[in-house]
């Protein structure tokens, strides 16, 4: 009985200290995280899938890495997912990262595992796995042909090709010819070092055919991927060229009377742009400067002005434009005619007059206005004595000096006037062209009711006067009442 007691005891004892050496002999091992670059990827494209292997700090054991595989993919799907075997031994707080080149054949969302085996120290195998999903994308940068909805034969037509990068990286080494039966074909813009992610680059050519018709452009655009994938994508569009259709107006307006600036109005009104025009002008008796208006394009116009110079009094002009279109030079031509201004000396008028009482005057205002096309200087308007009307200070005459072409001056003059007179007369000098000339006038005038007298020193000033020395009477008396009634 004792011997049973003692070796239960030394079981008791050993057995636990057997299974802590085993627990002590395990590795703590982990695949930390699948890294895919690029993503999404392209068919065709390198793809590297590579899983962290990581030996935890707090392991007990070591781990010899055996073998890293890819399972669940096809030759038929991808090629590069070779075994990789014996990759060494992590020490706890190690790890090591595996890459696999993966090329994908075919677009899709490919979802495959990451299987990893080894052993511990203690000789334990340890089988670990991660599950990996990749997006694998097979459509190309957006090609996009632009040209006018119709183009003429025998013109180099503009035609522009715009690459638009949709992916999430940029695109490299982006070049773009265009191309196609009965078109020739001329590149205006170079190729792209790069279009970043979400933007666009433009392409131009210059397309030209000698047969009208429908006939179909390619666009072919060749381009590599941030990994260095060549790549290369084509796009058609179909281009109506039209017969050449020639159809250049020129229309020359008839200026106002006085202008020597004739309006000309070109008009392109065919399928063609017309170069090098010019609009030239041959005037009876006037000379004329030639206006360079360049190209005009198809389907607009342009408007210039020809002035005419040396015209004494009016000219007949014949306006012709000449321009070229294509291999040709092309004319038209209108007629117009200018009109001289007249020769108008200054000349004054009074406007604008007013009558109005003032201090015991009468104030007359006005503009001296010069109604001609030349300055006139020494302007002087005077209060004309006659019977009954007599110029008085502050002004019996204003010096109003200078007025310029279509100009005026203000004036003012007082007068007094006596019995019966209707009018108050004005006489204007001055100098037109260094001729001295004479202009009388009149302003009328009603009398008022009342007759204007000079003030005599009354007026509102005594009238207030006045009013206050009855009011202070007034207050006296109620007072002398009041005390001689205060005893009663």
């Amino acid at each position: 009985m004792t011997r049973l007691r003692t070796l239960l005891l030394v079981l008791l004892l050993v057995l636990p200290a057997s299974a802590a050496v085993v627990t002590a002999q395990e590795a703590q091992v982990t695949i930390s995280g699948v890294e895919v670059s690029p993503a999404p990827a392209i068919v065709g494209e390198t793809v590297t899938v590579a899983p962290t292997i990581v030996n935890q700090q707090s392991s007990s054991s070591s781990f010899e890495v055996q073998l890293v595989k890819v399972r669940g993919l096809s030759e038929d799907t991808a090629r590069g997912a070779d075994d990789v075997r014996e990759l060494g031994t992590l020490t706890p707080g190690s790890s090591v990262r595996v890459p696999f080149d993966i090329t994908f054949k075919q677009a899709g969302v490919h979802r495959f595992r990451i299987e990893v085996v080894g052993e511990d120290d203690s000789g334990e195998s340890i089988r670990l796995e991660y599950p990996v999903t990749v997006k694998v994308r097979d459509d190309h940068p957006d090609v996009s042909i632009r040209a006018d909805a119709t183009l003429t034969t025998g013109f180099a037509e503009r035609v522009n090709v715009t690459v638009s990068n949709g992916f999430d990286r940029e695109i490299r080494s982006v070049d773009v010819q265009l191309s196609g039966d009965q078109l020739q074909v001329r590149q205006v813009s170079d190729g792209a070092p790069r279009i970043e992610s979400g933007s666009a680059e433009r392409f131009a050519f210059d397309v030209r055919t000698d047969r009208a018709g429908v006939w179909t452009a390619t666009a072919t655009v060749t381009y590599r991927t941030s990994t260095g994938l060549e790549r290369t994508v084509t796009e058609q569009r179909s281009l109506e060229f039209e017969a050449l259709r020639e159809d250049v107006t020129v229309d020359a307006e008839v200026p106002p009377e006085g202008q020597l600036s004739v309006p000309v109005t070109v008009g392109n009104f065919g399928n063609a742009p017309i170069e090098n025009v010019v609009i030239r002008g041959e005037a009876t008796n006037g000379s004329i400067v030639p206006v360079a208006v360049g190209t005009i394009p198809a389907g607009s116009t342009r408007t210039v002005r020809l002035n005419v110079s040396d015209v004494e009094t009016r000219a007949d002009v014949t306006v012709r434009t000449t321009y070229d279109l294509g291999d040709r030079q092309g004319t038209v031509t209108a007629t117009s005619r200018v009109v001289a201004p007249a020769d108008v000396p200054g000349e004054i008028e009074l406007t604008g007059l007013d009558v109005e009482p003032e201090d015991g005057a009468l104030h007359i205002t006005g503009a001296a206005s010069n109604v001609g096309l030349r300055q006139v200087d020494s302007v002087i308007v005077r209060v004309r004595d006659t019977d009954g009307v007599r110029g008085v200070a502050p002004n019996r005459e204003y010096f109003v000096g200078s007025v310029p072409a279509s100009d005026f001056v203000s004036f003012d003059v007082y007068a007094s006037v006596e019995g019966d007179v209707s009018e108050i007369p004005l006489t204007v000098t001055y100098l037109a062209d260094g001729e001295r000339r004479t202009l009388e006038t009149s302003v009328p005038y009603e009398p008022s009711s009342e007759p204007v007298e000079p003030d005599a020193g009354g007026g509102p000033g005594t009238l207030v006067f006045v009013a206050g020395g009855a009011v202070a009477l007034l207050v006296l008396a109620v007072v002398v009442v009041g005390w001689r009634n205060r005893d009663r």
